[in-house]
This record gives structure tokens, C-alpha cells and sequence, in this order.
């Protein structure tokens, strides 16, 4: 949830700050081509799924921004107190910081590739301020290679403020956004959250729930029952089967079931899991739309698209109905 100032009913105004970008159109353009090279790049698959995280079973990215941030912080520290002797130990640090960026950048991508459209602006822009910090650093280390310590020693705080920036972006994509949180984003996160329970105590079929109210029950039952192949909605209300990787309409999906659950602390925080099928390889797994503030317009579509394919089928079972005054208007 957006913090807030003390004595304030709004959030922080840098946040809102950070979340203006994700409603940025100027930035669509730098979003597609970024996108372009993460299908070259890290299109989906064993790859993208590496960088992720996935042999590990948690996020690869944090990991490798710690190893960069750490060697540059490092050198920050030895050119203050280090002195002469310590100004070799600090140019390898920050030449390290550099190399290490490469495979920083490429999990970042493969984070990136998954997120939703708003997020990925904020990616972009993410992105930019690394790019200039991974400049500074770089000059840094030729200027002290060259023998020009004290240019070094500038460039390379030039280059700790904009990283600054670049990490608090980066912070805000996780903490706010839930982008690279589990194999899902928001998925996970909210199944980590108690403040979810379930509307109705059961949902009758194969591989439903049966006692369970927490979210994070409800989701390890569907998974028990084989519900476990990861699948991530894109632009216009599509999905990604990250089993096969092929994307197709929301629609042509098979639902198996549709269930609403409810915030127990907000009852305008809510979620719909939908366990479905992929068109093209069968496989199974969910979907976590999120309701009120939480949904955007594209699982807004494809709630309202697999609430149709529900109403359609005979016999499958759903608390997830809308509720009366929702039934076209979706998870919003």
C-alpha cells in the first residue's frame, strides 16, 4: 500500500511522483524498443527463467545489485578514508562494479520482460538512470587507470547519486508494484499477505479449495492439484503460457474454476483466482486478478473475458461471480 505522510490522507508525494511515470505515454516509445531487445535478449522460456531466479526459487536481480552497488559503495569508502594506498584497491572496486553490471542488467530485463505496462515504464526510466550511473563508474575507472584520481573520485559520485535514484525507482517497482516478488509478482505477494480471505468457506470440484480462506491456502491446494505452470497477462487482456510461451486471448482459454476472495481488513482489496488451461500445450495453472485499486485495465479484461467463458460452461464451479452492480464492469 502507498505510504503516506503523517497527518496526511494522501501518499507521499514522491511516490506519486514515481507513479506519474507509470501513466507517462512519452515513455511508450523507449518501453517498446526495450521490449523488442528483451525478446531478443531473454525472450520467454529456460533463459528468462534462469535470470529470474527460478533455479534458486527466489528473485535473481536483488542479488546481483547488491554485489554492484557493493563494490561502488566500497570505493566510495576507500577514497575517503583509503588514502593513496587505498586508491588500487578502489579502482579494481569500482571496475568490478562495472563488470558486474552486465549480468545485473540482463536479470533486470528478464524481470522486466513480466511486468505489467505501467511498471515497465517506471522500468524504463529505472533503466535510464542505471545506464548514466554504469557511465559515470566507467569513466571513473578510466580516469583512474590514467592516473587522474581526484576525476575519478567525481565522476564516481556523480555516478553514486544518479544510482541513487536508479535504486529508489528500482525499490519502488518491488515494494510498490510487486514486480520480480515470486515466480508471479503480485501473485506471490498477495498470497503472502494474510489480510486476504475467502468469501465462501468451499469450492466444490476437482482440485479446488475445499476449508481453506487464506489466499496463500487457496493457491498451494490449486498447486497441489496440479495447478502450477506460471502464467502472466500482457497488453489488450492477453496471456503468456510461460510453459510453451506462446500468448493467446484471454478467451481461448480453458476455465476450470473462478473464485473471489476478499480483503478481511479492506473489503474493496480484493483478488479472483482463475484456474485455467493453455490453449496451445494444456498446461494448468492461475491467475490472480486483483480488484479496486489494485486492477489495471488489462486483468480488467481478462477477468471480464473468463467470467464470460464461466458463464458459458455448465456446472463450473465459482464464488467468483461479480456482484450485483459489477457484472460488466469487472474487477475495478
Amino acid at each position: 500500500m502507498a505510504q503516506q505522510l503523517p497527518g496526511s490522507t494522501g501518499p507521499h508525494p514522491l511516490l506519486s511522483a514515481v507513479e506519474q511515470l507509470a501513466d507517462d505515454p512519452r515513455l511508450d516509445r523507449a518501453r517498446t524498443a526495450v521490449a523488442a531487445v528483451a525478446e531478443r535478449v531473454v525472450p520467454p522460456g529456460p533463459r528468462r527463467d534462469a535470470l529470474q531466479g527460478a533455479w534458486q526459487g527466489s528473485p535473481l536481480h536483488p542479488v546481483l545489485t547488491d554485489v554492484t552497488i557493493g563494490c561502488w559503495t566500497s570505493a566510495f569508502v576507500l577514497d575517503l578514508v583509503g588514502g593513496r594506498r587505498g586508491r588500487t584497491a578502489a579502482r579494481r572496486l569500482v571496475g568490478l562494479g562495472v563488470l558486474s553490471a552486465l549480468p545485473t542488467a540482463a536479470s533486470g530485463l528478464a524481470e522486466w520482460a513480466d511486468a505489467d505496462e505501467g511498471s515497465q515504464r517506471i522500468g524504463v526510466a529505472h533503466a535510464g538512470a542505471n545506464s548514466v550511473a554504469l557511465a559515470c563508474y566507467a569513466l571513473s575507472w578510466r580516469a583512474r587507470r590514467r592516473g587522474h584520481h581526484l576525476r575519478g573520485m567525481a565522476l564516481g559520485l556523480v555516478g553514486g547519486g544518479v544510482a541513487t535514484v536508479g535504486a529508489h525507482l528500482g525499490g519502488h517497482l518491488t515494494y510498490e508494484r510487486g514486480v520480480g516478488v515470486g515466480r508471479e509478482g503480485r501473485r506471490q505477494r498477495a498470497a503472502t499477505s494474510p489480510a486476504h480471505r475467502a468469501e465462501e468457506p468451499s469450492v466444490s470440484g476437482e482440485g479446488a479449495p475445499s476449508d481453506n480462506t487464506t489466499l496463500s491456502a487457496v493457491v498451494a491446494d490449486y498447486e497441489s492439484a496440479g495447478f502450477t505452470t506460471a502464467f502472466l497477462i500482457r497488453d489488450g487482456g492477453t496471456i503468456t503460457c510461460r510453459h510453451c510461451g506462446q500468448t493467446s486471448p484471454a478467451r481461448q482459454f480453458s476455465l476450470h474454476s473462478l473464485r473471489r476472495l476478499e480483503g478481511a481488513s479492506d473489503p474493496a482489496d480484493m483478488v479472483a483466482v482463475a484456474a485455467v488451461h493453455c490453449p496451445s500445450c494444456e498446461a494448468r495453472g492461475l491467475l490472480v486478478l486483483p480488484y479496486g485499486p489494485e486492477a489495471g485495465e488489462d486483468e480488467t479484461l481478462v477477468y471480464l473475458a473468463l467470467d464470460d467463458h464461466r458463464q458459458d460452461q455448465d456446472g463450473v464451479p465459482s464464488s467468483a461471480g461479480p456482484t450485483e452492480g459489477q457484472e460488466r464492469t469487472g474487477p475495478t
